[in-house]
Protein backbone atom coordinates (compact mmCIF):
# COMPACT_ATOMS: atom_id res chain seq x y z
CA UNK A 1 0.00 0.00 0.00
CA UNK A 2 1.26 3.35 -0.96
CA UNK A 3 1.92 5.90 1.63
CA UNK A 4 0.29 9.32 1.00
CA UNK A 5 2.03 12.04 -0.07
CA UNK A 6 2.76 15.14 2.65
CA UNK A 7 3.24 18.80 1.40
CA UNK A 8 5.49 20.70 2.75
CA UNK A 9 2.97 22.79 5.03
CA UNK A 10 2.60 19.31 6.62
CA UNK A 11 6.21 18.64 7.34
CA UNK A 12 6.45 22.38 8.65
CA UNK A 13 3.63 21.71 10.88
CA UNK A 14 4.88 18.65 11.86
CA UNK A 15 8.73 18.61 12.57
CA UNK A 16 11.54 20.70 13.45
CA UNK A 17 12.22 22.81 9.97
CA UNK A 18 15.88 22.88 8.83
CA UNK A 19 15.08 25.43 6.21
CA UNK A 20 12.96 26.60 3.95
CA UNK A 21 14.28 29.08 2.37
CA UNK A 22 15.61 26.58 -0.41
CA UNK A 23 12.07 26.24 -1.40
CA UNK A 24 11.56 29.06 -3.45
CA UNK A 25 8.89 31.33 -1.83
CA UNK A 26 8.01 34.26 -3.68
CA UNK A 27 5.89 35.65 -0.63
CA UNK A 28 5.88 34.95 3.22
CA UNK A 29 2.15 36.06 4.71
CA UNK A 30 2.14 36.46 8.21
CA UNK A 31 -0.73 36.97 10.52
CA UNK A 32 0.39 39.80 12.73
CA UNK A 33 -1.38 39.32 15.63
CA UNK A 34 -1.49 35.84 15.69
CA UNK A 35 2.46 35.97 15.36
CA UNK A 36 2.95 38.05 18.03
CA UNK A 37 0.15 36.28 20.75
CA UNK A 38 2.79 33.52 19.63
CA UNK A 39 5.64 35.18 21.06
CA UNK A 40 5.60 36.09 24.82
CA UNK A 41 10.01 37.19 24.48
CA UNK A 42 8.52 39.67 21.97
CA UNK A 43 7.77 43.33 23.02
CA UNK A 44 7.50 42.46 26.92
CA UNK A 45 5.66 45.12 28.77
CA UNK A 46 3.72 45.75 26.06
CA UNK A 47 0.25 44.68 25.37
CA UNK A 48 0.27 42.50 22.17
CA UNK A 49 -2.26 44.51 20.30
CA UNK A 50 0.09 47.83 20.73
CA UNK A 51 1.87 49.55 18.24
CA UNK A 52 5.24 48.98 20.39
CA UNK A 53 4.65 45.06 20.14
CA UNK A 54 3.62 45.95 16.20
CA UNK A 55 6.57 47.50 15.97
CA UNK A 56 9.01 45.24 17.31
CA UNK A 57 7.55 42.53 15.65
CA UNK A 58 7.74 44.77 11.98
CA UNK A 59 11.68 44.91 12.60
CA UNK A 60 12.38 41.91 13.30
CA UNK A 61 10.42 40.48 10.16
CA UNK A 62 11.91 43.11 8.20
CA UNK A 63 15.72 41.90 9.26
CA UNK A 64 14.63 38.44 8.50
CA UNK A 65 13.56 39.71 4.96
CA UNK A 66 16.67 41.51 4.38
CA UNK A 67 18.59 38.02 5.14
CA UNK A 68 16.40 35.30 3.59
CA UNK A 69 15.47 37.53 0.61
CA UNK A 70 12.16 36.45 0.46
CA UNK A 71 9.20 39.68 0.01
CA UNK A 72 7.46 39.51 3.67
CA UNK A 73 3.72 40.75 3.96
CA UNK A 74 3.02 41.40 7.35
CA UNK A 75 -0.88 41.52 7.85
CA UNK A 76 -3.03 43.03 11.32
CA UNK A 77 -6.59 43.26 11.92
CA UNK A 78 -8.04 46.56 12.00
CA UNK A 79 -6.30 49.71 11.81
CA UNK A 80 -3.77 50.07 14.17
CA UNK A 81 -3.26 53.07 16.75
CA UNK A 82 -1.34 55.67 16.83
CA UNK A 83 -0.09 56.13 19.89
CA UNK A 84 4.23 57.64 19.64
CA UNK A 85 6.27 56.63 22.42
CA UNK A 86 10.16 56.98 22.41
CA UNK A 87 10.73 53.38 22.11
CA UNK A 88 8.25 53.67 19.10
CA UNK A 89 9.70 56.14 17.19
CA UNK A 90 12.74 54.68 17.52
CA UNK A 91 11.77 51.32 16.33
CA UNK A 92 10.58 52.74 13.26
CA UNK A 93 13.79 54.59 12.23
CA UNK A 94 15.45 51.61 12.57
CA UNK A 95 12.51 49.70 10.30
CA UNK A 96 12.57 52.79 7.70
CA UNK A 97 16.30 52.32 7.14
CA UNK A 98 15.56 49.58 4.80
CA UNK A 99 11.75 50.06 4.32
CA UNK A 100 10.90 46.98 1.58
CA UNK A 101 8.50 44.89 3.94
CA UNK A 102 4.77 44.99 3.13
CA UNK A 103 2.89 45.87 6.63
CA UNK A 104 -1.47 45.64 5.69
CA UNK A 105 -4.06 46.57 7.88
CA UNK A 106 -7.45 44.57 7.20
CA UNK A 107 -10.35 46.93 5.95
CA UNK A 108 -13.31 47.95 8.19
CA UNK A 109 -15.58 44.57 8.21
CA UNK A 110 -12.53 42.06 6.75
CA UNK A 111 -10.06 40.13 8.89
CA UNK A 112 -6.57 39.80 8.59
CA UNK A 113 -7.61 36.05 7.55
CA UNK A 114 -9.56 37.52 4.74
CA UNK A 115 -7.08 39.48 3.57
CA UNK A 116 -4.42 36.84 3.93
CA UNK A 117 -6.90 34.18 2.20
CA UNK A 118 -7.22 36.86 -1.01
CA UNK A 119 -3.51 37.41 -1.21
CA UNK A 120 -2.99 33.49 -1.36
CA UNK A 121 -5.01 33.33 -3.68
CA UNK A 122 -4.15 36.26 -6.27
CA UNK A 123 0.02 35.48 -5.49
CA UNK A 124 -0.61 31.89 -6.12
CA UNK A 125 -0.47 32.23 -9.91
CA UNK A 126 3.41 33.85 -9.37
CA UNK A 127 5.32 31.51 -7.18
CA UNK A 128 4.92 29.38 -3.94
CA UNK A 129 3.26 31.46 -0.70
CA UNK A 130 3.75 30.68 2.64
CA UNK A 131 1.29 31.77 5.23
CA UNK A 132 2.45 31.97 8.91
CA UNK A 133 -0.31 31.28 11.41
CA UNK A 134 -1.86 28.69 14.28
CA UNK A 135 -5.61 29.30 12.80
CA UNK A 136 -5.98 25.79 11.26
CA UNK A 137 -9.06 26.73 9.34
CA UNK A 138 -7.11 30.05 7.88
CA UNK A 139 -4.31 26.79 7.23
CA UNK A 140 -6.69 24.98 5.40
CA UNK A 141 -8.05 27.65 3.19
CA UNK A 142 -4.90 28.96 1.79
CA UNK A 143 -3.62 25.20 1.44
CA UNK A 144 -6.78 25.06 -1.12
CA UNK A 145 -5.53 27.61 -3.00
CA UNK A 146 -2.07 26.22 -3.32
CA UNK A 147 -0.12 28.04 -0.31
CA UNK A 148 2.31 25.99 2.10
CA UNK A 149 1.46 27.11 5.73
CA UNK A 150 3.81 26.70 8.77
CA UNK A 151 2.85 27.19 12.83
CA UNK A 152 3.86 30.33 14.67
CA UNK A 153 6.09 28.49 16.94
CA UNK A 154 8.25 26.47 13.60
CA UNK A 155 8.55 29.95 11.72
CA UNK A 156 10.13 31.87 15.38
CA UNK A 157 12.47 29.10 15.57
CA UNK A 158 13.38 29.28 11.91
CA UNK A 159 14.16 33.45 12.52
CA UNK A 160 15.63 32.52 15.49
CA UNK A 161 18.04 30.08 13.14
CA UNK A 162 18.66 32.91 10.49
CA UNK A 163 19.95 35.45 12.90
CA UNK A 164 22.05 32.80 14.12
CA UNK A 165 23.52 31.69 10.63
CA UNK A 166 23.35 35.67 9.83
CA UNK A 167 25.67 36.47 12.80
CA UNK A 168 28.12 33.84 11.97
CA UNK A 169 28.35 34.90 8.66
CA UNK A 170 29.54 38.45 9.52
CA UNK A 171 31.56 37.07 12.01
CA UNK A 172 33.76 35.29 9.55
CA UNK A 173 33.54 38.12 7.33
CA UNK A 174 34.81 40.15 10.11
CA UNK A 175 37.89 37.89 10.54
CA UNK A 176 38.32 37.39 7.05
CA UNK A 177 38.53 41.16 6.81
CA UNK A 178 40.55 41.48 9.65
CA UNK A 179 43.12 39.08 9.17
CA UNK A 180 43.81 41.53 5.59
CA UNK A 181 45.10 43.90 7.91
CA UNK A 182 48.10 43.55 9.79
CA UNK A 183 50.12 46.28 11.72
Amino acid sequence: MRKPVRSYSQIFDEQNVDSFLVTGYIRILIDGYNLLHAWPDLAKGYPRYSEEARDELRFILQQFQDHSGIQVTLIFDGKGKKSPTKRSNKLKKKARESDMMEVLFSPSGMSADNVIERLACRLAEYGKVLVVSNDSIEKSTVRSFGADTMGCQNFINEISRCEVSFSEKINRHNSKEKSNFHR
